[in-house]
């Protein structure tokens, strides 16, 4: 590991990595790669946070607040953006809102958020994108 606080590479992917960090971080986005979201969002990401991001419980109580807040309808038009693996999105559909659209860069969380729509028979549309972009792929 270098000392100087410059990145070193892996042995394995030959890919730069942050120096290993001890003790609080006062700027944590300094050690970490610039698109660090580009390789989070699959599968270690449900193991890691499954507990809030595959909760039921959770998911309604975000969209019982989202529908009284934003005052949805039915007929609105929805987009949820950085959808992820379309937990918002389906909970919207299976309430009846039938013009929902989740966007996320995630292959991984779209393919399993897909699978979900399918299976429950809910029209929600899936698309990869980038967030910053204003159409998606």
């Amino acid at each position: 590991m270098a000392r100087s606080g410059v990145s070193t590479k892996s042995a394995r992917s030959g890919r730069a990595r942050p120096e290993a960090v001890r003790g609080p971080v006062a700027d944590l986005e300094r050690h970490l790669p610039a698109e660090w979201w580009r390789e989070l969002f699959g599968v270690l990401y449900l193991r890691t946070d499954g507990d809030v991001v595959e909760n039921p419980a959770s998911t309604r109580a975000d969209v019982d607040a989202l529908v009284h807040v934003a005052g949805l309808k039915p007929e609105h038009r929805i987009l949820d953006l950085c959808c992820g693996q379309g937990r918002h999105a389906l909970e919207l559909s299976g309430r009846g809102f039938d013009l929902v659209t989740g966007i996320d860069q995630s292959a991984y969380l779209l393919g399993l958020a897909r699978r979900r729509a399918r299976q429950a028979g809910l029209p929600v549309r899936f698309k990869r994108g980038d967030a910053r972009v204003s159409t998606p792929e």
